[in-house]
């Protein structure tokens, strides 16, 4: 069997059993590139087999030729191990444990500081249309991811025109995950005063265009755009991150921190933990200092 003919038939298991849009695009492409180097070493075409050490080597190729980061080697592992586990399954292929990298990096979360936040507001509230705003609040204010934004639709909108509380369901997040976000405020009412400009249109999407709904990459670019007006580097999951870096601040046990969680759309507490709850070393150092185990 051809490799084009395995790839589509792997692309249709990955549709059936779930997975997101933006999974099945990742895992597709890094086995993409992991076959295409089979072929080039192998001077063989990929027909369907696997074994372990070619596996192997594509791990030590990754780490000490092309020199990737930990979460990189790691995010190309597992989508080997999916991949395995699926030729193993439809094909009879053997089935393959893929050992992931060990080791421990600190994620990388990039935030303006209030100066360039300060900049970047001003210049959209002035200068960007409603329906550009509205974008910009609404990851602001909910911390939603932009594939999160493109698939909101009017229903998962509640209590919006009511004195009750109001919050956002987000029905298929990462990971297929269901949660639901409060809002309140000066945003509410810019995403009441959307709703009531908001082209008419059959679709149930709440954030469309003149030219119809909107794409995850044409959010990108118009944040990026009003940021670049000001001299800055902004993009969506900036604003993300900057949204659940501020309700960090407020956590002060462990149950704040489980909302936080929750709001973020995190698999686990850990995750949130490793991206918003750093220690430091001032902290380390009290936590150390003049240990009494007879206090």
């Amino acid at each position: 069997m051809k490799k084009e003919e395995i790839l589509k038939a792997y692309a249709d298991e990955l549709e059936r059993i779930g997975k997101s849009e933006n999974t099945a695009k990742s895992y597709l492409h890094n086995i993409s590139m992991f076959l295409t180097w089979l072929e080039d070493t192998s001077g063989e075409s990929f027909s369907g087999s696997l074994t372990p050490v070619e596996v192997k080597a594509y791990r030590s190729y990754i780490d000490t030729v092309q020199k990737a980061s930990l979460s990189t080697i790691n995010t190309k592992l597992a989508a080997i191990q999916n991949f395995c586990n699926f030729l193993h399954v439809v094909y009879g292929n053997e089935l393959i444990k893929v050992e992931k990298k060990k080791g421990k990096v600190s994620p990388k979360v990039e935030v303006l500081n209030k100066q360039d936040l300060f900049q970047f507001l001003k210049y959209t509230e002035g200068n960007a249309n409603l329906l550009h705003r509205v974008i910009v609040q609404t990851i602001l204010n909910t911390g939603m991811r932009e594939s999160e934004v493109i698939d909101l639709e009017l229903s998962d909108i509640v209590n919006l025109d009511s004195t009750k509380n109001t919050y956002i369901i987000i029905r298929s997040g990462k990971g297929d995950k269901y949660r639901e976000v409060p809002i309140s405020g000066e945003y509410k009412a810019l995403l009441r005063e959307w709703i009531a400009h908001r082209p008419v249109s059959d679709s149930q999407k709440v954030f469309i265009g003149n030219r119809g709904t909107l794409t995850a990459n044409g959010i990108y670019k118009l944040i990026h755009r009003l940021g670049s007006q000001k001299g800055l580097n902004v993009y969506p999951h900036m604003l993300r991150h900057q949204y659940l870096t501020n309700l960090a601040k407020k956590c002060d046990n462990l149950q704040d921190i489980k909302s936080l969680q929750e709001i973020a759309g995190h698999s686990s507490v850990e995750t949130t933990m490793r991206f918003y709850v750093s220690s430091s070393e001032e902290s380390k150092k009290k936590l150390t200092s003049e240990i009494n185990y007879f206090e």
